[in-house]
């Protein structure tokens, strides 16, 4: 009964401690999926917040822009604005906006698609269709309609990130003929995906740091539970040598006993002696023979 109690118990504590450790695993896993989830959460708000001031400083560059080329009185409806026609005027006032705000490019795009004017006339020749028009289709219609817009983030030839923003140009009639737009080099996300990269990497290490701690958790576990069975183990040996120690001890009492009456008969009754060493003393050390034996 005692053994199969010990062992009973070794069970319930091995179930205990499969059951604490599962838990346990499961809790860290639950907190560092929460933590990396909350640190990608920030980085999209971020990002969001970041592409939003963009849009708003770009619908109002391009705001700016559509301005300085109302105010030189043009003829937007012609085919295209050569430096001659302006005097050089329109491109040094739109190209000293883009270098001081840092701009890509600026351009003035009639409400058929075709550029009238560009700073960036090696990529958006005057007189030619607008590249972007149909990708920035509902930015330049919603500009057309008379409201600053901006687009979207879109990746550039070389691999950076470009956004854009379109303004009304009013021509003298008040009517929208044209729009200004401008484009910008998204700097902002260069540091962004520097963060980016770091999440990625801290969230690729800690996953294999909870696999491996999930691991050693395990091995703790089991290593624990055997050590605990080990020690349950030699309590329950040593007690039952105790018991066995105690059980032999009252049972020499009586014997030794037994053997020092067989001693006096023998010195009582010599005639007797051998039946008396024949079926009492040789009984008596055969007894103690298996006590020793057993212990």
């Amino acid at each position: 009964d005692t053994v199969n109690g010990a062992m009973n118990g070794i069970d319930r504590r091995r179930t205990l401690a499969i059951f604490a450790n599962s838990w346990m695993a499961a809790a860290v896993v639950l907190i560092a999926a929460a933590f990396l989830s909350l640190n990608w959460y920030y980085y999209h708000r971020t990002r969001k917040a970041l592409d939003r001031e963009f849009g708003t400083r770009l619908r109002s560059l391009a705001a700016l822009a559509a301005a300085t080329a109302s105010s030189h009185k043009l003829d937007l409806l012609a085919p295209a604005l050569g430096v001659a026609e302006t005097d050089g005027s329109l491109h040094a006032d739109l190209a000293a906006v883009a270098g001081r705000f840092s701009l890509f490019g600026i351009h003035i795009l009639r409400e058929d698609g075709v550029v009238v004017f560009s700073t960036r006339s090696d990529l958006f020749p005057p007189g030619e269709p607008y590249p972007l028009w149909n990708m920035d289709h509902a930015a330049i219609i919603g500009a057309l309609e008379g409201r600053a817009t901006a687009t979207g983030l879109y990746r550039s030839p070389d691999g950076g990130h470009l956004k854009a923003g379109y303004a009304p140009v009013p021509a003298p009639d008040r009517m929208v003929r044209a729009v200004a737009a401008v484009e910008a080099d998204v700097k902002f996300l260069h540091g962004l995906e520097d963060l980016r990269t770091f999440l990625t990497f801290a969230t690729l290490l800690s996953t294999v740091g909870l696999a491996l701690f999930i691991l050693f958790a395990a091995q703790a576990a089991q290593s624990l539970v055997r050590a605990r069975e080990s020690l349950l183990r030699a309590e329950n040996l040593a007690s039952m040598g105790r018991m066995t120690a105690g059980i032999a001890h009252e049972i020499r009492n009586p014997l030794f006993i037994i053997r020092s009456g067989a001693e006096r008969l023998k010195r009582a009754y010599p005639e007797e002696s051998a039946e008396i060493d024949e079926f009492i003393v040789e009984e008596i050390d055969r007894l103690d023979g298996i006590l020793t034996d057993y212990l």
